[in-house]
């Protein structure tokens, strides 16, 4: 793996390279070039500007490795309550840090290109910043968060430095909704917090953008939050639909919105305030693939989840699967495909 900046990361394939590029959340797949190829560069824009004209060598024609893209729930406890959670409390405990250490190498060991920390909420694990450490220019990061805690501000200096992607869940800007979709377990108010740490994180230029879950409870108030994340400044944002989980099985007919209710908000939002904020919208309608998406729990076990039919965790130790028992486990080619970019996606 070679990263340039912590702005492209490369990783050999069996019949070529792939390229992730950070700001543009693109994998690319180039046939027929070699790592070494790379190694006298130092920084991304050489490597841009050496593939540039090797456009033609992009393909999807990629004889799969290992996955892209890996889950890490680095943390099941959390200070909310969210409806729709679908990782919710399970064990409420802390790993030891040798423990996280070793998860974190393993990961790195199979040359995984994207890491997402999530949880729970990540930033209550008191071991973030020694696994960002360890994760800092040999992988791609991303944080997400529901953005209360004053942590993230404590953390800018190395989030930045790790050009950490801290996504921000938002899913409303006034009180009632918000505790009606994501409920604190403590009274604090939630508002200001987020307003908070999004300012702090953008003052100090680490990259973050916005995600908004959408269910008939905020469908139609994208507006207002609109309004408020082009105030902050906020310059990304990004909306996608609930999912079924265990947790809102019972009330899942109820707050699922449909393609077509999801695609009609997300556009009206992007006819208004398109022009002060890029948006993108991301619709699942339960296609959830349970071989195609690789996760790490809290106990640092890897596995695949079906959702609606329990988990399946991978190899003899699920602590530490060997690259040949993740492929045997997952469909790799499926969830690498479900990334990779070329021409013809245009």
């Amino acid at each position: 793996m070679l990263s340039f900046g912590n702005e492209l990361y490369v990783r050999s394939e069996p019949n070529g390279i792939t390229v992730y590029e950070k700001k543009t959340n693109l994998y690319k797949f180039y046939k027929n070039i070699s790592m070494e190829c790379l190694h006298s560069f130092s920084t991304a824009a050489q490597v841009r500007a050496y593939l540039e004209p090797m456009q033609q060598r992009i393909s999807r024609d990629i004889v799969f490795g290992a996955p892209f893209h890996v889950n890490w729930l680095i943390e099941e406890t959390c200070n909310m309550d969210c409806i729709y959670c679908f990782a919710h409390d399970k064990m409420n405990r802390h790993r030891a840090k040798e423990a996280i250490r070793r998860t974190a190498e393993h990961i790195l060991s199979l040359g995984i290109l994207n890491v997402g920390l999530s949880g729970g909420e990540p930033t209550m694990n008191p071991y973030l910043g020694e696994v960002l450490k360890i994760l800092d220019g040999r992988c791609s990061i991303n944080l997400d968060t529901n953005g209360t805690l004053p942590c993230l501000r404590d953390m800018s200096v190395l989030l930045k430095h790790a050009n950490v992607l801290v996504r921000v869940t938002l899913d409303a800007v006034d009180d009632d909704t918000l505790r009606r979709l994501r409920p604190a377990k403590s009274a604090f108010i939630q508002l200001p917090a987020i307003r908070q740490n999004i300012t702090a994180m953008l003052a100090h230029g680490v990259p973050l953008m916005v995600h908004t879950v959408v269910t008939q409870y905020n469908l139609n108030r994208l507006a207002g939050i609109a309004e408020e994340l082009v105030r902050l400044g906020v310059q990304r944002w990004h909306l996608y639909g609930v999912n079924y989980s265990e947790k809102c099985k019972d009330i899942y007919d109820q707050i699922k919105v449909t393609q077509e209710e999801l695609v009609k908000a997300y556009m009206a939002v992007k006819n208004a305030y398109g022009d002060k904020i890029e948006m993108s919208v991301y619709f699942d309608e339960g296609s959830y693939s349970a071989n195609s998406v690789l996760l790490v729990d809290s106990d640092g076990r890897f596995y695949l989840d079906s959702i609606r039919n329990g988990i399946h965790y991978i190899g003899t130790d699920p602590t530490s699967p060997s690259a040949e028992e993740i492929r045997a486990a997952m469909d790799v080619p499926l969830h690498c495909k479900g990334y990779l970019w070329t021409p013809d996606c245009l």
